[in-house]
């Protein structure tokens, strides 16, 4: 990792400002982090509705299908089932949650992990690092620190993306039960 000071700079770097650029650093990754835990329990929340909507609707429709309600009420019913279940599936399959992440050996796909101190900065702590200049330590915490900013923003990105879809599925299925509801009092 290279220090900010040897960016393109052959000025010193001022130590109020590396220290205060760390706290912004750590207070901006802390924010990005609190984001991403919105986005999961707004998944946990859109799942358990899609569960509870998926427990009262199959039994309540399938104890229907046999009363002549006819073609459209038992496609109605089988896509707000299909839709619900598939959209908490796929909201609580661990295997749905990977990304890419660069690795020495190259990209490799994983679950979503925890983000924070590279390991390659995390293993100098109680070495190297114990000899060099605060200032020097500081800039190095500050490029580990945005690289994990921005990890913390593609996976909450991706989250993101998930919590839409999960959206959309729901939004159909609630579509296919008021369309099944509307056929048995037509």
């Amino acid at each position: 990792m290279t220090p900010l000071n040897r960016i393109g700079s052959t000025e010193q770097p001022n130590p109020a400002t590396v220290t205060a650029l760390l706290e912004e650093a750590r207070r901006t990754l802390d924010d990005e982090r609190a984001h991403g835990e919105g986005f999961d329990a707004r998944l946990g929340q859109l799942t358990g509705f899609a569960g509870v909507i998926l427990t009262l609707i199959a039994p309540l429709g399938a104890a229907h299908l046999d009363d002549g309600n006819g073609a459209p009420f038992e496609v109605f019913y089988i896509a707000s089932v299909l839709l619900l279940a598939g959209t908490a599936l796929i909201a609580v399959t661990a295997g749905i949650r990977k990304r890419t992440v660069q690795t020495p050996k190259g990209p490799i796909d994983v679950p979503w992990v925890r983000i924070g101190v590279e390991a390659s900065v995390l293993r100098q702590f109680s070495g190297p690092y114990t000899v060099e200049d605060p200032v020097a330590i500081e800039q190095t915490m500050i490029a580990s620190t945005v690289a994990a900013i921005e990890d913390q923003r593609v996976l909450n990105g991706l989250k993101r993306d998930l919590v839409r879809w999960v959206t959309f599925g729901l939004a159909g299925a609630l579509l296919a039960v008021a369309a099944q509801a509307l056929t048995l009092v037509a």
